[in-house]
């Protein structure tokens, strides 16, 4: 598995996606394989000599951790979460900001994109279904 547990003792969840934004968007395929590698642990954690570790996604929504356009479309953002979750692992999106007196906020195009999204996860309203192009590859 690509996701490993690489802070023992001391780390108690494990994040990330595997390729860099400079190469590749979080969106993309490639990074998939961290979907895959929550889905294969017995229950969403990863265990090295006795200590667990959360399995964690985190990813951008955007192009950049915290700006530019949606990398993403509802349906593989719905599906990738889902399939996290349902495997007990934990999600995280880093989003965009305000800006100015709103900057403790979300940006409301990330927030509609993010209200789309957890409509659909976990099977509400047909979320968390396996219909990616990614499972190609996997």
């Amino acid at each position: 598995l690509p996701m490993a547990h690489n802070n023992y003792p001391y780390e108690d969840f494990t994040a990330g996606y595997p390729k860099s934004l400079v190469n590749k968007r979080a969106s993309d395929c490639i990074n998939f394989v961290a979907v895959k590698s929550v889905e294969e642990t017995p229950n969403g954690y990863l265990n090295v000599n006795g200590k667990n570790s959360l399995a964690h996604v985190f990813v951008p929504l955007n192009e950049d951790w915290n700006m530019g356009r949606h990398v993403w479309t509802p349906t593989d953002a719905r599906e990738w979460q889902s399939r996290v979750m349902k495997a007990k692992g934990a999600w995280t999106w880093s989003v965009k900001l305000g800006t100015g007196a709103g900057r403790s906020l979300i940006h409301s195009d990330d927030l509609l994109l993010l209200r789309d999204v957890y409509a659909g996860v976990l099977g509400n309203n047909g979320g968390g279904q396996r219909t990616s192009v990614c499972n190609q590859y996997f």
